[in-house]
């Protein structure tokens, strides 16, 4: 997403639904919904005023399990 000039709300979505259709992971991930497989990245920072933030992960969750982040 480098160079990316939209609003981050949009370029957010676009790695999210529109990628798990584009990958046909759609009935399992790519949105927030009980019983779809979800994985959590906490960052430092609000992404959608910066999207750099998301270059400042702080904590990953995946498949519950949390993952060390290096620092």
């Amino acid at each position: 997403m480098a160079g990316w000039r939209g609003p981050a709300t949009a370029a957010l979505a676009s790695a999210t639904g529109p990628a798990a259709r584009a990958c046909g992971l759609a009935d399992r991930t790519g949105r927030l919904a009980a019983g779809l497989d979800a994985d959590l990245l906490l960052v430092r920072g609000d992404p959608l005023r910066d999207i750099r933030a998301l270059t400042a992960v702080h904590t990953v969750i995946r498949a519950g399990q949390h993952i060390d982040v290096p620092t």
